[in-house]
């Protein structure tokens, strides 16, 4: 709206596949924020950050394996939940090399993931905690916890996706970004969905305001 485009949603895509479709011309944005790697950064053009994410490890309720011992999850009788091409297969890939890797197709949804967790199948996932939050509201039989004692394992900036060497149109909206950041409109948008405090961190602002006597 800021930026006076129309958008026309052609498609829904996985955040393992959106980078193709990008490639090739198939669409022109990924209109979803996703976290910023080096991996998907050498396929797509981000935007400047909306905000940050931080990311934990997750096990099944009744779990505590590894709680206080990150090191305890890097073990080869140990299995992750990861999606093919997505961050989280690479937080899991850098951060646990020993531990197995239950790996879905990049197309598969997030949802899939956790369930691999909640089911037995895999002994571990790295999320946000907002999207937790949301299984655990329409699953209580089958909750995931966070695991104790451990802080982030990363933290992603947040951005919109367009394909490679679309210098344009990620400027233009660089530009939405940073009229939005000042504002403050992003600010009341993520206050609005931040249902747990800290689950989403705010960009720093890249000025110092005068202190006002």
């Amino acid at each position: 709206k800021t930026a006076n485009l129309k958008i026309e949603w052609v498609e829904e895509v996985g955040y393992g596949a959106f980078a193709e479709n990008l490639r090739s011309g198939k669409e022109d944005i990924f209109c979803s924020g996703a976290w910023m790697s080096v991996p998907r950064a050498q396929r797509v053009e981000y935007t400047a950050p909306t905000e940050y994410t931080p990311i934990y490890a997750y096990v099944r309720e009744g779990d505590a394996r590894f709680d206080n011992n990150l090191e305890a999850i890097n073990e080869e009788k140990i299995t992750i939940a990861t999606i093919d091409g997505t961050a989280m297969a690479a937080v899991a890939d850098k951060t646990f090399p020993k531990a197995k890797k239950f790996t879905l197709p990049s197309d598969a949804d997030s949802s899939a993931a956790i369930l691999n967790v909640a089911t037995g199948k895999a002994d571990v996932a790295t999320f946000e905690a907002l999207i937790i939050r949301n299984y655990n509201q329409h699953n209580p039989d089958k909750k995931l916890r966070r695991v104790a004692g451990l802080g982030p394992l990363r933290t992603f900036g947040v951005a919109f996706s367009v394909g490679k060497g679309e210098w344009e149109l990620r400027d233009m909206l660089n530009t939405a970004i940073a009229e939005l950041h000042g504002d403050g409109t992003i600010d009341k948008i993520i206050a609005k969905y931040e249902t747990e405090p800290g689950a989403i961190l705010r960009v720093a602002k890249p000025f110092a305001a005068p202190v006002t006597p």
